[in-house]
């Protein structure tokens, strides 16, 4: 009986041994390699998580540039267009002056011929008009060929007040048309005034 008890003893004895060996030899290994996997993958959840938040601020950032740069766009988008408005605003203006100038002249001129005072007067008025308008709205060059026409001659009364009418007739065409074209000197004295005084030969094709 005492025997038995000495090897129910031992065998608790030997069985202790082994509880504590894996204790401290296996158990601290596993626990240690189950709380860095645990670690691993808490790091990477969060790794995950600020990619995201990242992500999204970065696109609400962008939107919000995207929505800014759209608002800029329309902005500039609008100005121009006013200004292109103005722009040709102001140069229908011109053109206008410049056509009713060319208009009240050639009128007073044949109204001189034709001794007709009701008429004279009428252009006269309508060339005075067209004068206040070009010079608010004229280009420079086209007030300093008028400027030197008014300030020599003031009429059509010889060849070289209408060579220098002539000048400011083909300096109104270009600013109105875009474009420099000498060519058509010419046909602009015909025109006005039935006679060439541009000194230009006449062509040889059309």
């Amino acid at each position: 009986m005492q025997a038995l008890n000495y090897g129910i003893l031992l065998l608790q004895i030997i069985t202790l041994s082994v509880i504590g060996w894996l204790i401290k030899s296996y158990f601290p290994s596993y626990f240690s390699e189950k709380g860095k996997n645990l670690a691993t993958k808490e790091d990477i959840g969060y790794i995950t998580t600020e990619v995201e938040r990242i992500r999204l601020l970065y696109a609400t950032d962008l939107e919000r540039v995207k929505s800014e740069l759209q608002e800029k766009i329309q902005l500039v988008a609008h100005q121009l267009s006013l200004t292109l408005e103005s722009s040709k605003h102001y140069q229908n203006l011109r053109t206008q002056a410049y056509v009713d100038f060319i208009k009240g002249a050639a009128g007073v001129a044949m109204a001189q011929q034709h001794k007709d005072l009701p008429k004279e007067l009428e252009f006269l008025i309508l060339l005075t008009d067209a004068k206040a308008r070009i010079a608010v709205y004229g280009s420079n060059d086209v007030l300093l060929h008028l400027g030197l026409f008014f300030e020599k001659y003031g009429a059509l009364t010889s060849e070289k007040s209408m060579r220098v009418f002539l000048e400011a007739i083909q300096k109104m065409r270009e600013e109105t048309i875009l474009m420099s074209d000498h060519h058509c000197k010419r046909s602009i004295s015909q025109l006005l005034f039935s006679q060439n005084l541009s000194h230009e030969s006449e062509p040889t094709s059309l």
